[in-house]
């Protein structure tokens, strides 16, 4: 014969449940944190937008090549050398502002890795490499 269930008969089952269901979503909101974490320092975005729940903030990047155009017009328009702190001053005056964290190292390695367009002529200094320096190699070389 059939027995009739009652409330009291699925309470426990029904809180056992609930529990689970509870511990099932906190370890689904733990594992969307790592995941987010992880993409952020992995350099990847998030694809979905359950994994954007995180901001990834992008990244700071100076392009070298634009920084080095904007170098010369300064450097152009002081007709002396500079120190890379105050080419990176008149670069955020003339509104080419850097994105990093310490702008005069950026200015200053992005110059030195370019040695046919700037040349060191003192700590941190630098200026443009003359064209007729230039000249004067070709017709020697």
């Amino acid at each position: 014969m059939k027995q009739k269930l009652t409330s009291a008969d699925l309470r426990p089952d029904l809180e056992k449940a609930e529990s689970e269901l509870e511990d099932l979503l906190d370890r689904v909101e733990a594992l969307r944190e790592w995941i987010a974490a992880t993409r952020k320092l992995s350099g990847k975005r998030a694809n979905t937008p359950e994994d954007q729940a995180i901001p990834i903030s992008p990244r700071r990047r100076t392009k070298t090549a634009e920084l080095a155009e904007h170098v010369v017009q300064v450097l152009e328009r002081m007709h002396r050398p500079m120190h890379v702190n105050f080419i990176a001053i008149e670069l955020s005056r003339k509104g080419y502002p850097l994105k990093a964290k310490n702008p005069a190292a950026t200015v200053a390695v992005a110059l030195s890795r370019r040695p046919d367009q700037f040349t060191k002529v003192g700590p941190n200094t630098f200026d443009l490499v003359k064209k007729e320096a230039k000249e004067i190699e070709v017709v020697a070389g």
